[in-house]
């Protein structure tokens, strides 16, 4: 899928209303989210996301969501995120890096185990 303007008018109707706005004059959650969408329907077969759902409402993290589920099955995705909730579904595989290593984590227990979170948390 070519990222386009209508296509992301198309995903993200809300943002319809800025239709003939320049980027600079959209919110920062508005940019933020042009930004990933760009960047997830490019024709790169890697892609690394940091951090993609800071400043995005409940709403565009779901549809942000949906469109990487869907692209995952085209291209290699890496996402560095503390938003732990969102990647624990979208995930195929999660790595927590603490003291200067890597752990593969296999549930969210054992991010529990390794006081990341905490019980309650979620």
């Amino acid at each position: 899928m070519e990222p386009t303007w209508i296509l992301l008018l198309r995903h993200f109707l809300k943002i319809g209303k800025h239709a003939d706005a320049k980027f600079d004059k959209l919110s920062g959650g508005e940019r933020r989210l042009t930004e990933v969408f760009i960047i997830v329907c490019s024709s790169a077969e890697i892609i690394l996301l940091d951090e993609p759902f800071t400043h995005l409402s409940p709403l565009y993290i779901e549809k942000i969501t949906e469109l990487l589920q869907k692209e995952k099955q085209k291209k290699a995705i890496i996402v560095t995120d503390h938003m732990y909730r969102y990647i624990l579904n979208l995930a195929d595989n999660i790595y927590l890096i603490k003291n200067n290593c890597s752990m593969l984590i296999r549930d969210r227990e054992e991010l529990e185990e390794h006081n990341y979170i905490t019980a309650d948390s979620f």
